[in-house]
């Protein structure tokens, strides 16, 4: 009767210890997870895409870093880009044994198979664009886009809410072959950092990044291609003077960039 005794301690301690260690779902996805995925079209008709990605399930989207391999079909060469905020939305892992359907919500699969590669439709990720301000809560995480104004497109690439105010931020690529091999070269059109909230005017070849801090607490650059480059000639700000008394009010200053100077055009105040 004694050892039968020790052995239920002892088997109730055990199980005790297990439901103690049970996991959520998202703590499996610790930085551990290494996902291997394809996408099964080519994209820009040029570039076939496979890279691995290391989710953070403490992340929004749950986005972590990410290394992708672009392959140039036309001349064998290959490419390789770092994402530090890279992300995928679950649910384009459809009929994928690498997430699991919980009610309304796709979530990784603890026992999925990572050694395998995972095939991934691009074209049922929402379509990005710069040009017409379309945004999307479940981007396509890589895009190809003209910006400037060359007929040949550059590589977009999508920063999971790196960005200011929980923005996704971009960084951009110029695709060059040289001696048959394709180059992806980092590309900056402006001194700042172009996030969603950067508004691109195909019209009129402009571009306006923000900073902001609040209604009135912001400043904006304007950026027009010249046609060799986008040239800056417009600076915008906004801040509250009298803070806190009854004169407070938003203060609002657009400068003209003339020979990289500033040209006060406009000053504006109202009640704040």
């Amino acid at each position: 009767m004694k050892y039968w005794l020790v052995f239920l301690l002892f088997f109730g301690i055990q199980i005790h210890a297990e439901e103690s260690v049970k996991k959520e779902w998202w703590e499996y996805i610790d930085g551990s997870v290494k996902i291997k995925f394809r996408f099964k079209e080519i994209l820009n008709h040029q570039f076939l895409v496979e890279g691995v990605w290391t989710p953070d399930g403490g992340a929004p989207g749950h986005a972590g870093p990410a290394e992708l391999v672009f392959k140039d079909i036309h001349n064998g060469s290959k490419s390789k880009v770092n994402i530090k905020y890279f992300s995928l939305a679950w649910d384009r892992f459809n009929d994928l044994d690498i997430v699991i359907k919980k009610g309304d919500d796709w979530r990784f699969n603890p026992n999925a198979n990572l050694d395998k590669t995972y095939l991934v439709n691009y074209y049922d990720l929402d379509r990005m664009s710069l040009w017409n301000y379309k945004h999307q809560w479940h981007p396509q995480p890589v895009f190809f886009e003209d910006i400037n104004f060359d007929e040949n497109k550059e590589l977009i690439i999508l920063d999971w809410m790196a960005g200011q105010r929980f923005n996704h931020e971009y960084e951009m690529y110029q695709i060059n072959t040289l001696d048959n091999q394709t180059q992806l070269t980092p590309y900056y059109l402006t001194k700042e950092a172009i996030d969603t909230s950067t508004e691109f005017d195909k019209v009129n070849k402009t571009i306006r990044t923000w900073h902001s801090g609040g209604a009135c607490l912001y400043s904006n650059y304007k950026y027009q291609y010249d046609g060799q480059k986008y040239r800056f000639v417009e600076y915008v700000k906004a801040e509250v003077l009298d803070w806190g008394t009854k004169k407070q009010r938003c203060h609002r200053l657009v400068y003209d960039i003339w020979n990289g100077e500033k040209v006060l055009r406009e000053r504006f105040s109202q009640r704040y």
